[in-house]
């Protein structure tokens, strides 16, 4: 199918700011509108800043690196006492661009915030089978510590691990230059930790007028917070989401940007770019949405904030009816004619063109009625299957970093799975986007429910967000399950039954190609790269956790070298890829699962298992020189790397 899309749907994707507070207000009544007349309906809709900043990227990082670490003791002010030679840092999905995580190091001192957990009585007895149960038998009932902290451990050297100290509260962590910000529910807390035995807050600020963090990234000493706040419909603008440390932040109304074509809002987001150092706000920017999944991903010049355009039902139901004008009287294709051409809101001709359906309906008799129920339902999927990428746009709009304005717009067919499907690469903008799956969108019309017919695609856009480029039609009736872009070469994992693994050639962005295909049960939803020509896959397959080593080293063949299974249904690298370490000196990798934390071998093109780590309910892990950290809610387990044995043990409640 060589579908491009329209200017016009391109056009779309076209925002401005307000002049004014009527303005917005004017502008939200006629949001509220689409929303009343069902033009959301089985579409998510909505200009939506993400849960995640999906990345920061250095001009001259041609590949994004899967993993933070530091090689040198020269990288860091690591003050008096000894430091390792090499440390890990949190996996991100650029390197050098930090993203919020519950586990933090700077070499020396481990920061964990493993949040308010159960914690169960010391005695409690361990459930046995049913057939073995005594006639009487009882398990105390857990509680819960509502005390929760952070643990500032003293992690290196291994053999003198010990807590160091603890700070109230809990929350994801960033550090830099001995400042450790903790982003909790209500606000960000700022701590110095360069007495870790002392800790001391030196700002703090706080998330005001029904405001809460959405998600947050450090570049070098500069903090950014995406914040979402609900809007006060008698007084859209200014408002204030944050409390800062010189008092509150107003943005103005003439700073707040917005879709020309009004989509159904409830929330405006907020960029604060945030000193580090100081807690001081340095600049702003924000946009109005709709709470939902979208997307925001920033490279060292620019910012990317994707949302949904509303789907234009009225405009597909009525090709559709001139499509099949041999079913449709042709009463209703005159009084269809005249809705098109009247000078009205698309919402208002969706009310007018669901009366004349509705009123042909109610003139049929029960056979009738029955048989056209039939064929319009046959005739519908099949129109669906060509014109399935008219019905979910995704816009896009590009800011500035420096002085975060906007400075172009566009939009593209589909919906986005999460921030790993965005990547900027040499001038240019990737994205993959799944089509389809239309819920119940075309039930007020009387015209049948939803359908699973989808299409996934590769779109290249220039920094005018134009489409140049496209790869369409992966694994079709399946939906994206993770993406991952390495330098010129994409990979896309699509599943509905099978673990499709496409391998895609992005050397010329005008002409991307998909390469290679490979077929395997099971899914992933996490691709990381490894050493030259491997990626492994995480993901399930029977319900366990499966992992999958494949060979791209030819993108036409991609094969799977290796795969193993754990006795495990879930790991939290399937939900979050914080929780997945990487260490390429000794081509191992560490996941987290509930019976404990496995430490697997990838060397020799082999998935073994070098560890299993068992008695913890294992979050994170980090290494320190060669020795490897694993931390669960209650306790730090460290191993030597060399023979895998555990060397010490601290218990942190």
């Amino acid at each position: 199918m060589n579908y491009r899309p329209a200017s016009s749907n391109q056009d779309r994707g076209e925002v401005k700011r307000f002049d004014s507070e009527q303005d917005f207000s004017d502008w939200l009544e006629k949001a509220d509108s689409l929303a009343a007349y069902g033009g959301d309906s089985g579409v998510e809709m909505g200009m939506g800043m993400t849960r995640a900043i999906s990345s920061i990227q250095t001009e001259d990082m041609a590949v994004a690196a899967p993993m933070a670490s530091v090689s040198e003791k020269s990288s860091f002010d690591m003050g008096g006492g000894s430091a390792p030679d090499r440390f890990s840092g949190t996996n991100v999905q650029v390197a050098g661009i930090d993203e919020p995580d519950i586990l933090k190091t700077d070499g020396r001192e481990i920061y964990f915030s493993p949040g308010i957990m159960p914690i169960l009585y010391r005695g409690m007895p361990t459930p046995m089978p049913l057939d073995v149960m005594p006639e009487t038998f009882s398990i105390e009932e857990p509680y819960y510590d509502q005390q929760s902290s952070i643990s500032v451990v003293k992690a290196f050297p291994a053999e003198e691990l010990a807590l160091d100290s603890e700070i109230k509260g809990d929350g994801d962590l960033l550090l830099h230059d001995n400042i450790l910000a903790v982003l909790s529910y209500d606000g960000v807390r700022a701590q110095n930790v360069s007495d870790p035995a002392s800790p001391q807050e030196v700002w703090q600020v706080s998330y005001e007028n029904n405001s809460w963090l959405v998600d947050a990234r450090l570049k070098g000493g500069e903090l950014f917070l995406i914040l979402s706040s609900s809007i006060n419909y008698a007084r859209p603008c200014p408002y204030a989401p944050l409390l800062g440390i010189e008092g509150k932040v107003e943005i103005a109304c003439s700073a707040i940007w917005h879709p020309v074509i009004p989509v159904p809002t409830d929330v405006t987001y907020t960029v604060l770019k945030v000193d580090m150092a100081t807690g001081k706000v340095k600049q702003t920017a924000s946009f109005v949405g709709a709470q939902g999944s979208s997307a925001v991903y920033m490279s060292a010049d620019n910012i990317y904030a994707t949302y949904s355009l509303p789907a234009d039902t009225f405009t597909f139901v009525s090709g559709f009816l001139m499509a099949n004008a041999d079913v449709v009287p042709s009463y209703v294709l005159e009084k269809l004619d005249q809705v098109i051409n009247y000078d009205l809101a698309d919402e208002t001709k969706s009310v007018e063109l669901r009366n004349v359906l509705g009123r042909w309906f109610q003139s049929l008799d029960q056979d009738e009625a029955l048989s056209l129920v039939t064929e319009m339902n046959n005739r519908i999927g099949d129109y669906i299957k060509v014109h399935l990428r008219e019905l979910q746009q995704t816009g896009i709009v590009r800011l500035d970093t420096n002085k975060l304005e906007v400075k172009s717009s566009g939009s593209i067919p589909g919906t986005l799975l999460n921030q790993f499907s965005l990547d900027e690469y040499d001038g240019f903008l990737r994205v993959a986007t799944t089509s389809g799956e239309t819920g119940g969108m075309f039930w007020m019309y009387g015209l049948g429910g939803g359908r699973n017919d989808s299409a996934n695609d590769l779109y290249v856009l220039d920094m005018n967000l134009k489409v140049v480029g496209q790869a369409l039609g992966m694994g079709p009736d399946e939906r994206i399950y993770a993406v991952r872009f390495v330098g010129e070469r994409g990979y896309v994992v699509t599943f509905r039954q099978t673990d499709p693994f496409y391998v895609l050639d992005l050397s010329n962005p005008r002409r991307p190609t998909v390469e290679g295909e490979l077929k395997i049960p099971g899914y992933s939803s996490y691709l990381h790269p490894l050493k030259d020509g491997r990626i492994l896959g995480v993901g399930q397959e029977d319900n366990r956790v499966k992992l999958s080593l494949f060979d791209v080293t030819n993108p036409t063949d991609p094969s799977e070298l290796d795969k193993y299974s754990l006795n495990e249904y879930w790991s939290d690298v399937l939900d979050t890829h914080h929780a997945f370490l990487l260490d390429a000196e000794h081509e191992i990798f560490f996941l987290p699962g509930s019976n404990g934390g496995y430490v697997m071998s990838y060397s020799d093109d082999e998935l073994k298992l070098s560890k299993a780590v068992s008695g913890i309910r294992a979050r994170r892990a980090l290494y320190l020189d060669n020795y490897l950290y694993v931390a669960g809610d209650d306790q730090i387990v460290v191993l030597d790397m060399t023979d895998w044995q555990r060397v010490n043990q601290l218990e942190l409640r």
